[in-house]
């Protein structure tokens, strides 16, 4: 379940913050714990996975590194929205 967590963790990385086109193909031989089908379903739902990156402080510090680089790079800042 932790490796399918990492390689979940890593493809919301790719396709959100850095904003590729990605496929996301399970098949039901992959899934070997509920937790999997739930945690698909909430991405299917939601758009998010509960708690995915609450464990990992540094992955987090990553992840709004790349938004903030990607979007000073288009040009936005901070109080263009206000």
């Amino acid at each position: 379940m932790e490796d399918f967590n990492k390689s979940l963790s890593e493809l919301m990385c790719s396709t959100g913050a850095e904003q590729k086109s990605t496929s996301f193909l399970v098949n039901d031989t992959d899934i070997k714990y509920e937790a999997m089908v739930e945690c698909i379903n909430n991405l299917l739902n939601t758009g998010e996975v509960p708690n995915l990156f609450e464990a990992d402080p540094a992955t987090k510090d990553k992840i709004m590194q790349l938004v903030r680089t990607k979007s000073t790079a288009e040009g936005y800042n901070g109080d263009q929205w206000n």
